[in-house]
């Protein structure tokens, strides 16, 4: 887990963070990271009578997964569902997002803040201090990882940083970023000596004993990435089950990369965390 000085350091810096309602209907906040000024979103539960709500973390798709990714609107379908369920959502900036000049300098840059984030955990933590700090009635104890693609990828390797989750749920991820990477890695190891052991020794399929919590896995079988990940996903599921993790694994017939995960894969993935 991270430095227990950083967290102090975040929570001190939280004291100006304060929280403004964008949408009283749907309960939704933003902050800021005081650590990256990166975007956090927290979505509330309208409905929500307890007093301790518990939590789904969820990082931005459509990354590289050797950089980062901001926010947008187009986001907000992958997170409502959940909330609508019951439970508060906090999503968040991913460091380095890509440049829109096209210059080495600038691009080097985003990957170096993408590898010092560890591919998005530190900015998925700080942004659970934030929110817990702010929010005191989100649950620290029940806390899952949940995204799709390479956010999904992200999810799977958390558990290596935050071993306090309580699950993770992971539509159509990388889970063999060794392979992955391994050409950028070749072209930007030299300049970022840290790229190799943060995004992809860190990998999924390599990681398998930090898996000591439920795990929810979604793909769609005419998800055309999927026919060259489908022998990396079934030796994932039979690694999962040799060490005896709960690994729900499910496919739909169809619904692409994106429309089954919203189709189907949530509403599953739903009924999946009442049974946790």
């Amino acid at each position: 887990m991270f430095n227990l000085c950083r967290a102090l350091i975040v929570m001190v810096l939280l004291c100006s963070s304060i929280a403004q309602a964008e949408d009283l209907k749907a309960n939704k906040y933003r902050l800021k990271n005081p650590d990256t000024n990166g975007n956090i979103w927290v979505y509330l539960p309208s409905t929500a009578t307890k007093e301790s709500i518990p939590v789904i973390l969820i990082a931005p798709a459509g990354s590289g997964l050797f950089f980062g990714m901001q926010l947008s609107d187009g986001d907000t379908p992958e997170h409502v569902p959940y909330v609508e369920a019951g439970y508060a959502v906090i999503s968040f900036d991913l460091s380095g997002p890509w440049p829109e000049t096209g210059d080495e300098s600038s691009q080097l840059s985003a990957i170096n803040q993408f590898v010092e984030s560890d591919g998005g955990i530190k900015d998925a933590f700080e942004a659970f201090v934030v929110a817990t700090r702010e929010f005191k009635q989100l649950n620290k104890e029940e806390v899952y990882f949940a995204g799709h693609s390479s956010a999904a990828t992200v999810a799977l390797m958390a558990p290596q940083k935050l071993p306090f989750l309580k699950g993770i749920i992971a539509y159509a991820p990388v889970l063999n970023t060794e392979e992955y990477l391994s050409d950028i890695g070749r072209q930007v190891s030299t300049a970022i000596p840290a790229f190799k052991k943060a995004l992809m020794d860190s990998s999924p399929h390599k990681n398998i004993a930090y898996f000591d919590m439920p795990v929810f896995l979604f793909s769609a079988n005419d998800d055309s990435r999927m026919a060259a990940r489908q022998k990396t996903y079934q030796q994932f599921v039979s690694d999962l089950k040799e060490q005896g993790t709960p690994i729900t694994y499910k496919t739909v017939a169809h619904g692409g990369h994106y429309q089954s995960m919203i189709d189907e894969g949530i509403p599953a993935s739903i009924e999946w965390l009442k049974k946790q």
